[in-house]
């Protein structure tokens, strides 16, 4: 089922804006069904490569509840979730996806560094990541569009 509603404001202490025409994804450009799942695939990748975290995952999902003109179910959801990362799957219902190679994984990855955050266990050194980053570009300006209002350093 779609929900429809259109605003802007503050959430969680963050300020929440409704994509422009300066280069962040038109309100109507999400991609949250299971048959094209590319932007919640993307979040879920972030997520899990630490490049946000669970307050910025719920952060996000107020952000669609306030700028989309419809959005899944579940994104009421998330914008509630306080679960397990491994549960995130479940409030969603399924597992979305967006293809990402190994190599713009380790992008995401440069993200969470990029951020200044310090991810658990990475499969890679800082250098390598933030490298992986500079390769490719489309995973920081995908991030900015997706999360147009968290900072990141470059």
């Amino acid at each position: 089922m779609l929900r429809t509603r259109t605003t802007t404001g503050i959430v969680a202490g963050i300020k929440v804006v409704a994509p422009s025409a300066d280069g962040y994804r038109k309100v109507d450009g999400f991609r949250l069904n299971r048959d094209d799942s590319a932007t919640i695939g993307f979040v879920v990748a972030c997520l899990f490569g630490e490049a946000i975290n669970l307050a910025e995952l719920r952060a996000w999902a107020d952000h669609v509840l306030l700028t989309a003109p419809n959005y899944p179910d579940y994104v009421t959801e998330l914008s509630l979730f306080d679960g397990f990362l491994k549960d995130v799957f479940a409030a969603i219902g399924f597992v979305p996806s967006r293809e990402l190679s190994d190599d713009q994984q380790l992008a995401v990855l440069g993200v969470a560094y990029a951020r200044d955050r310090e991810p658990y266990d990475p499969p890679v050194s800082r250098t390598e990541a933030l490298a992986a980053l500079n390769r490719h570009p489309e995973v920081l300006a995908e991030f900015r569009s997706t999360f147009p209002f968290l900072a990141v350093r470059r």
